[in-house]
């Protein structure tokens, strides 16, 4: 399930959720719509996603966020991953070398500093 979460700032395209338990194929495609309806009226996106206890994704919905992410790489200007396992640490640093956009990783007790470094400037 996921949980959109109110940003309570002034970027127009800061997009942030909270995930957890097992996000289905049509959770991921109603984040989808809403990436992508913000990438339309902004151009570049700043995502924050706080990670609860996930369980591994319907494999329909991981392929539509390979397809998402491949066909979107270049419309992110920052992504914040709020965690506290190793793997997802692990997982924002590939990604951040894949991608041309900021990515970083934030433990949970670090949640405030990710709430101000995606909403900064530098």
């Amino acid at each position: 399930m996921y949980i959109k979460l109110e940003t309570n700032s002034e970027l127009r395209n800061l997009l942030a959720y909270k995930i957890a338990g097992k996000i289905t194929t049509s959770e991921y495609d109603e984040i989808r719509k809403e990436l992508e309806k913000a990438i339309e009226e902004h151009g570049k996106i700043r995502v924050l996603i706080e990670i609860g206890h996930l369980r591994f994704p319907e494999v329909g919905a991981i392929w539509d966020d390979l397809k998402f992410s491949m066909h979107h790489i270049r419309d992110f200007e920052r992504f914040a991953v709020v965690g506290d396992k190793g793997w997802e640490q692990w997982w924002v640093n590939i990604v951040g070398k894949m991608v041309p956009a900021d990515a970083k990783y934030f433990d949970l007790s670090e949640q405030e500093q990710a709430w101000y470094w995606i909403q900064g400037d530098g």
